[in-house]
C-alpha cells in the first residue's frame, strides 16, 4: 500500500490550520471558492444581539452581606 505524496500538501494543511481556515471550515463549512466575476459577494449584515442579563444580576436582598449600611447583627 503506497502513500499519495502531493508537494505543498502538508505545507497548506499547517498554514490553514494557524490560519483559523480549519477551525472556520469545520464548524460552518467549506469556504466558498467558485466567485463568479461580476457576481456580488454577499456582505455580512451585523446582527442585533438581545441586551445583556448580566446587566441585570444583583445581589440578593435577602443573602447577608457587609456591603449594606444595614444594622443585620
Amino acid at each position: 500500500m503506497s502513500v499519495g505524496r502531493v508537494p505543498g500538501k502538508l505545507r497548506q494543511f499547517v498554514l490553514d490550520l494557524h490560519s483559523g481556515k480549519l477551525h472556520r471550515e469545520f464548524h460552518h463549512g467549506p469556504d466558498p471558492t467558485d466567485s463568479t466575476p461580476g457576481q456580488e459577494e454577499k456582505k455580512e449584515v451585523p446582527s442585533n444581539p438581545p441586551k445583556s442579563s448580566f446587566q441585570k444580576l444583583a445581589p440578593s436582598e435577602t443573602r447577608y452581606t457587609i456591603l449594606r449600611d444595614r444594622d443585620e447583627l
